[in-house]
């Protein structure tokens, strides 16, 4: 069996349980994919199973023609097309990613990503062309001034039919032995500035240590979404390299043995030990959510 035709395999299997429909999706877009998929795939699994998803990456004029293809397929909204067109240009076709995301009853989502790191100057005026409001764009500079950054990692945004397009603006942050308590403090500090609610903050704070692993030296990854009206009200931060146990235990006891359960299904199908990444939204006003990310490469550069 050929790489692409065994990546194939495995993500219709976790698509089956949300149906024939999105089984035949996931055949065709990895049809339509298959040289990238060769070389570079990302799995992504919400807890329960109630949804599954890939991350491809592609570098050229024909990736974004064929992404563009699918949003329009799915009915993705006109100005998320048109975005997406623009970040293409802009960043010239390369470095992108792509997410697609199959739910329930017809429900699909998708995000596109572009890490080019452009200054956050640069990235503000562009969000102001689109249309982003001046008072979002001031979170979205306090955002980079908290972490102390002046370049985005990832440009992004995410579509689904019907709906606002969810802009997405990630800052990677650098964690070593010696950098882990500077970086934690800037964390913390977004979290205050954003008003999530303090028991989430309380279980951040028991577990980032663990999660970030400085003597690991490696960059996570935070970020924040918006409408082009409104800063949506939670902060979401990925993790490279995580073992379902430590994972698991950020949720209610009761659903900790579960998700475990879940998260090593799909590392065992994909052949590793730990999760690439562990998404940890964390909510201003509901419990902490989580998503959960599987290479079938070991050099993703992660879009979230």
């Amino acid at each position: 069996m050929t790489v692409p035709s065994r990546r194939r395999e495995i993500l219709e299997q976790i698509a089956d349980p949300l149906g024939s429909a999105a089984v035949t999706e996931v055949g065709q877009i990895c049809e339509l994919f298959a040289g990238e998929l060769a070389s570079y795939g990302e799995v992504i699994i919400a807890p329960g199973n109630e949804r599954a998803g890939l991350m491809i990456r592609g570098e050229d004029e024909s990736f974004t023609s064929r992404v563009h293809s699918v949003m329009e397929r799915w009915n993705m909204p006109e100005p998320g097309l048109h975005y997406h067109t623009v970040l293409a240009h802009l960043f010239e076709h390369r470095r992108a990613f792509f997410k697609m995301e199959w739910g329930g009853d017809g429900d699909r989502l998708v995000a596109f990503y572009f890490r080019r790191r452009p200054t956050v100057d640069r990235v503000i005026e562009q969000l102001g062309v689109q249309g982003v409001a001046d008072d979002v764009l001031d979170r979205v500079r306090q955002f980079a001034r908290l972490l102390g950054k002046t370049t985005v990692h990832f440009v992004s945004a995410a579509l689904r039919p019907g709906s606002a397009v969810y802009h997405k603006i990630y800052l990677s942050q650098w964690v070593t032995t010696d950098t882990a308590r500077a970086v934690a403090g800037r964390i913390e500090r977004l979290l205050d500035a954003e008003g999530i609610g303090e028991g989430n903050r309380d279980i951040w704070s028991l577990y980032h240590n663990s999660l970030a692993r400085p003597h690991l030296d490696s960059s996570l990854f935070v970020s924040i979404s918006f409408t082009e009206t409104a800063l949506l009200p939670w902060v979401k931060i990925d993790y490279p390299g995580i073992a379902p146990s430590i994972a698991a235990a950020l949720l209610a006891i009761d659903r900790q043995a579960g998700a475990e359960t879940e998260m090593r299904a799909l590392t065992d199908r994909m052949g590793v030990d730990e999760l690439s990444y562990l998404g940890v939204r964390l909510n201003r006003d509901q419990p902490i959510t989580l998503k959960y990310y599987c290479d079938y490469a070991q050099d993703s550069g992660h879009g979230g």
